[in-house]
């Protein structure tokens, strides 16, 4: 007997990207989210953003009230782009704790009363001793990207 049940449609796959992916940082990734994904927009995440050094790296919470900033894409081929990004995020999911960040879904607010549920690459170490990025944003909170983008730009 088969089920007559409409099928629920499938679920868009969504990455929200907070570091060295955002658009405007340069970075060799970002064709990989040109090549199978599209900009959605900025959102914000409830977390801590950390400077680990030449990248970030973000910590959900929702014991303050502190925000992660970034930019969603929606991506057109999921398999595909998840594939090379679970390889330079060093992701493996069958070893989770393993690797410096794992993927995991967050829902994520696009801003006026619309959200998405989406991959997320989170800090996977302890945060003992790291400066936190107080404006949850890299771009804005980053001396470091500053320096970077501004040596583009000349």
């Amino acid at each position: 007997m088969t089920s007559t049940r409409p099928r629920s449609k499938p679920e868009r796959d969504y990455l929200f990207v907070y570091g060295t992916l955002r658009r405007g940082v340069g970075h060799e990734m970002n064709t990989v989210l040109e090549r199978y994904g599209e900009p959605v927009g900025r959102g914000r995440i409830p977390g801590i953003l950390y400077d680990v050094g030449r990248y970030p790296g973000a910590v959900k919470t929702t014991a303050t009230r502190a925000f992660v900033r970034g930019d969603v894409y929606l991506l057109r081929d999921a398999d595909r782009a998840l594939k090379v990004l679970d390889r330079y995020e060093g992701w493996d999911e069958k070893k989770p704790r393993s690797g410096e960040f794992r993927r995991s879904r967050a829902v994520v607010d696009l801003g006026s009363g619309k959200t998405v549920k989406a991959w997320i690459y989170l800090y996977n170490r302890p945060t003992g001793g790291l400066p936190r990025i107080r404006s949850g944003d890299y771009l804005a909170g980053s001396s470091r990207v500053s320096r970077a983008l501004d040596k583009r730009t000349r």
